[in-house]
């Protein structure tokens, strides 16, 4: 018989760190789970956003100079004309969009497979633009040796899965990218009614 973990949930977004000063942990959720010597490994979604700022609209982004990336914050005067809300996922400015969340891989580690520790650092984040607007639900597997981790990324194009490799979850060789999103809608007779 199952029975419920009365420790659920097992990790909550205040379990998590933020990654940058200013941004906010909004989620903690959608794992890909292994087994990893005597360790329950959960490579999280974590969600963040902005701390609010009076006056402003606040958006987290990435940035990407001289090979590197890091995690920045966009603001905009709520009262610019150039802004225009779209809706709760986030804003638009001068043409370009900003996401209001964006995700990143963290690695949540238990012996027991019921109490995590949350890694401090993101562990599978954008490293350059066709990741720019995070990088979504990892799914790992086990193949001689050697962990494949399948995820999303999402761009100003679409999103994309691609492929990781790593033998430690430590380090991660990134392979390449592997579906593409392309704008088609099988059911576009049904999008006009």
């Amino acid at each position: 018989m199952i029975e419920k973990f009365e420790g659920n949930p097992v990790i909550k977004p205040t379990d998590v760190k933020p990654s940058l000063e200013g941004y906010r942990v909004e989620g903690a959720f959608n794992p890909g789970a292994v087994a990893f010597g005597d360790e329950v490994l959960l490579l999280l979604r974590v969600a963040e956003g902005c701390e609010p700022k009076e006056g402003y609209i606040r958006t987290p982004i990435y940035r990407f100079k001289g090979g590197r990336s890091y995690p920045d914050i966009m603001e905009f005067k709520a009262d610019d004309p150039d802004v225009l809300l779209k809706d709760t996922r986030g804003v638009v400015y001068q043409g370009q969009d900003y996401l209001s969340t964006m995700s990143h891989i963290r690695i949540a580690r238990s012996t027991d497979g019921l109490n995590f520790t949350v890694d401090e650092k993101p562990f599978i984040y954008p490293v350059n633009e066709t990741e720019k607007y995070g990088i979504e639900d990892a799914r790992v597997t086990l193949i001689d040796g050697n962990y494949y981790i399948n995820y999303t990324v999402i761009s100003t194009d679409s999103w994309a899965t691609a492929l990781g490799i790593t033998k430690d979850f430590r380090l991660l060789t990134r392979i390449c990218g592997l579906i593409v999103a392309l704008e088609v809608s099988p059911f576009r007779d049904r999008e006009q009614g």
